[in-house]
């Protein structure tokens, strides 16, 4: 396997191991779920196994998310950082007819970078 399959392969193996995790599912269950053999599943999941197109359908469905969720790097959940935290927490705290002027001002300090 070359590298970057190998990367893509390993990345998309973690994302499924942490979409599961923060479902609190079992691995034997998600394989139970998309018909794949525990192993395999296993394998996948550690990054060793290249899933095809019709394996990664059935994973998304036996973890109620879209194929394309298997693929993203979006943050999850489980991932956030204490950054995100902390912000999650001060935006909580911020009136509901403020929010329109937060969103603003984080905006033009985004864009001064």
């Amino acid at each position: 396997m070359d590298e970057q399959k190998r990367e893509i392969t390993m990345a998309v193996g973690q994302r499924i191991r942490k979409l599961r995790r923060i479902r609190a599912i079992s691995q034997e269950e998600v394989a139970f779920r998309a018909d794949l053999n525990p192993a395999y599943f296993g394998q996948v999941e550690r990054g060793e196994k290249c899933p095809t197109v019709d394996t990664l359908c059935k994973v998304a469905k036996a973890l109620g998310v879209s194929p394309a969720d298997l693929l993203r790097e979006e943050v999850l959940p489980g991932d956030m950082t204490e950054h995100s935290r902390r912000v999650q927490e001060l935006l909580a705290k911020v009136p509901a007819d403020k929010m329109g002027q937060v969103i603003r001002l984080l905006e033009d300090v985004v864009n001064l970078f």
